[in-house]
């Protein structure tokens, strides 16, 4: 969850590290975006938004575009994965990985509505994607 505040530390000097120890630099301008991260993704799944997947890494997550984010002409892009809650409250977690601003995002030509993903999540019992 620490690139939702911070970014690729290119240099020696880190101040902190992310989930698998690798350094990382606190970003300003993230962190500020990232408080509107929550009523993003609400408003995201309450409109049932667009969303794909994304490779990187040889991983593969999916990616949510939250578009002129806070009424600015920014793009906002947050990669997330969906996963069965161990929760008795909750069915379904959104889990954040990471976002940050992007120009230009491509949109694949295969989409799925995030509800459809909540579904298959919850009725499949496993991790999306």
């Amino acid at each position: 969850m620490s690139h939702v505040y911070s970014e690729v530390c290119t240099h020696r000097m880190h101040n902190l590290l992310d989930e698998a120890n690798k350094p990382r630099i606190f970003c300003i301008d993230r962190y500020t975006l990232s408080q509107s991260l929550p009523n993003f993704c609400e408003a995201f799944i309450r409109e049932n938004g667009i969303t794909w997947e994304s490779k990187d890494r040889n991983r593969v997550n999916s990616l949510m575009v939250i578009e002129n984010a806070n009424n600015q002409s920014i793009d906002y892009a947050v990669i997330y994965s969906l996963s069965p809650s161990r929760s008795n409250y909750f069915d379904v977690e959104l889990i954040v990985k990471s976002a940050y601003e992007k120009e230009n995002i491509i949109h694949p030509n295969r989409r799925y509505n995030i509800k459809t993903l909540i579904k298959k999540c919850y009725y499949q019992d496993k991790t999306v994607p």
